[in-house]
Order: structure tokens, then sequence, then C-alpha cells
């Protein structure tokens, strides 16, 4: 009888480890591609022990890119993560392509893992650029993010993940599965072990209605209230904070999934001082920081900045006097390390699909 329990036993646990090795633990099968060197690519290939596999990369006398790999069989059968961290010519010093451009050279790079043999490619772009272009022609029709989607999905790409989307409604009618890794518990752990002496004098603050959702469920994690500063845009690139909607405490944290200009900060900033808050802090997903924000940030009224990496930046052009930087890094590795065999799964499903279809 024993004999007949411990076969059966065996067999019962064959079954169990077969099925986790297929399903349930992510293969270790798998590579990283970018298109160029970047910090978020590196702590992603060592989170995984790898090694960053990217093309040579060469333009035509007409700037037109050529892409190709020296070892294009390393990709056949494999599933691929494809990293694009983003970058600015105003903060990265050896940045001379625009961001349009770097978005083509991700489609081209994935067109051409998909053309090397890879079985499924998932997207790793921590900031999605054009999000905010959700609607035009005064929100009467689909803005360019649905056109990147589409370019996405003819590149290869089945899915992407993504950090703090602008505007996360896109993930209805995008082309793309896309998964957004919403960065409360960041935010709330970073704010804790930052200002844990000062939480009861805390009050989270958004520069505007948009972004009021989200840091409530930031105040709501660490028990502390929260408000927003009314403000009107009659630009592009041009806004302004009119008035403060809460109760006011001695501590202000400002809570945005970007700053670009860092127009609507600086004058939410403003309000807020005005409204009687003693500090005033902002804390920014995304640091675009296009033209003069970083000198205009550091003049600004803000006693402390923080933003993340999800953008790659030369630190010495960014950070100073009242700008700090907190790293996605750590947070972006877990998050991968616990989604990607149910995105590579759903990658492939969506794959079958369209085969059949």
């Amino acid at each position: 009888m024993n004999y007949r329990c411990s076969i059966l036993v065996s067999f019962i646990l064959g079954i169990i480890f077969s099925f986790g090795a297929k399903g349930g633990v992510m293969s270790d099968d798998f590579e990283i591609v970018a298109s160029q060197e970047s910090s978020l690519a590196q702590a992603l290939a060592s989170c995984f022990n790898k090694q960053v596999i990217s093309p040579l990369v060469q333009n035509f006398a007409d700037s037109e890119y050529c892409m190709k790999f020296e070892e294009p069989k390393k990709l056949v059968g494999k599933d691929v993560l494809l990293v694009q961290q983003f970058s600015f010519a105003s903060i990265k010093k050896d940045c001379k392509t625009s961001i349009s451009d770097q978005l083509f050279a991700a489609c081209f790079l994935g067109d051409l893992v998909k053309k090397a043999g890879a079985k499924k490619i998932v997207g790793i772009l921590p900031y999605l650029p054009y999000s905010r272009q959700d609607k035009c022609h005064g929100g009467a029709l689909p803005g360019s993010i649905y056109l990147i989607g589409r370019m996405l999905k003819s590149a290869g790409i089945a899915d992407l993940v993504c950090l703090d989307v602008h505007a996360p409604e896109i993930k209805k009618d995008f082309a793309v599965s896309l998964h957004e890794a919403l960065l409360h518990e960041f935010w709330a752990d970073f704010i804790k072990s930052s200002y844990q002496d000062e939480l009861s004098d805390i009050c989270l603050v958004s520069p505007d209605e948009g972004r009021l959702a989200f840091v409530k469920q930031v105040a709501d994690i660490l028990g502390v209230p929260h408000a927003y500063v009314e403000k009107t845009r009659y630009d592009v690139n041009k806004s302004k904070a009119v008035c403060f909607v809460g109760s006011v405490k001695k501590t202000a944290i400002m809570i945005d999934d970007m700053i670009d200009t860092g127009g609507t900060a600086r004058n939410a900033c403003e309000v807020l001082k005005k409204e009687g808050f003693e500090k005033v802090i902002g804390c920014f997903t995304h640091a675009i920081l296009s033209n003069s924000a970083v000198e205009k940030l550091h003049k600004s009224m803000f006693d402390q900045i923080v933003v993340t990496d999800t953008v790659d930046f030369d630190k010495e052009l960014v950070v100073g006097k009242n700008i700090t930087v907190a790293s996605v890094k750590d947070f972006l590795c877990n998050h991968v390390k616990k989604s990607l065999d149910t995105i590579f799964a759903v990658a492939k499903t969506t794959r079958d699909e369209r085969e059949v279809g």
C-alpha cells in the first residue's frame, strides 16, 4: 500500500512540476534587446542574468535607419523583451534624435526581431510617448496615440508594459495589449521612508483634477488627506493654476505622472505657497523636462522635486539644488518578474488568434 501511495505521489508531483515548467514558472528561454544602451535595459538584464542584445545601427546620408544583428540566430524561437527607454536632448548629452525618431527606431527594432525568428515580443516602454494625444479636433476624433499602437503592432509587438500612462483610457482601443504598472505603492513607500516623521503634517496634492484619483489612492495607502489645484489650459504647453481645493497642512506633496515644461507644476506650487503651505515637494514619474525646464525648476518655489528614471538622462544635467532622483529599477524588475509569464501567455494567445483569423 505504501509503495502504491509513493508511486501515486511521484506521479502527481511530476505532473505539477511539468505544468509549472511550461506555464507557471517563467522560462529562461528569452532574450532582452534594446536599440541603444540604457540604465533600465541594463537593470533588467542584471535582474535576469542576461546580456542586452543591441543591433548595429547606421544612418544613410539622408538619415534613413539601417539596422542589423551580428548574430540573429540568437533570437530564433525565443521570447523577447524589447526595452526602449526614451531620452531627450535637453537632459541627455548624447541624445541627438527626437522622441519621434526614437519611437520609429523601436518599431524598426521590433520588425528586425520578428524577422530574426523571435517567437513573441513584449515591449518594455517605461514612458509611453504621445499618450497625451488621445484626442484631436477638439476631442471629436481619436488622437495620434492610436496610430502609435498600430505602428507597434505592425512591428510585431503584441504587448506593452508601461509605467503611469498619462491617459489610461487609451487601453480600451489600443492596437496592442497595454499593461500599465501604476506607481501607487512606489510613491507611497518613497514618501513613507523619506518623510516618516512628517506624515501627520502632510497633504497629498494633485496639480489638476485629472490626476486626483491616483493621488487619492496614494493618500489612502498612507492614511493622509488629499486635495487638488484647479487649472485652466489655454495652449498646448501652457496652463494656469487657478485655486486650491482642500485643507491646508504644513507640507504639500504634489504627485503627477510627468513633468514636461514644468509650467503646471510651478504654477500649482505658487498657489500652494500662497494658500499657506510651508513646504511644497513635487514627485513626478516621467522627467521629460523640455527646453529650459530644469533651470526654471531650480529657481522655482519648490522645496524639493523628486523624479524617477523612466526617462534616461544625465544626472549632472538634472540633479542639483532642489531636484533628486528616485530610481524605478527595482520596481520595474519586480513587476516584470511577477507578470512576465502572464504577458508572454497573453501574447501567445493573441498571436495564435491572428494566425487562425
